[in-house]
């Protein structure tokens, strides 16, 4: 795991597993302040990307089934 305000892990079981954590005041100041905040947005973007793909792969994924199957009416 990487430690600091931003940590990660991988399990294989699990997968990836992202803690974000508040600095606390005073620890960081000035432009290092500003660059941690960016890191923290960064990964928040790249955060939502990541979901943004696996909604899309799993829609896709509904849809080739849907298409895969068809419904027959019996009377």
């Amino acid at each position: 795991m990487v430690k600091g305000s931003v940590e990660w892990e991988y399990d294989k079981d699990k997968g990836l597993v992202i803690h974000l954590s508040p600095i606390p005041p005073g620890l960081c100041a000035g432009e290092v302040s500003r660059h941690v905040r960016a890191v923290k947005r960064e990964m928040l973007l790249t955060l939502r990307s990541l979901i943004d793909l696996a909604v899309k792969q799993t829609e896709q994924a509904e849809n080739q089934t849907e298409k895969g199957s068809t419904k027959i009416k019996v009377e």
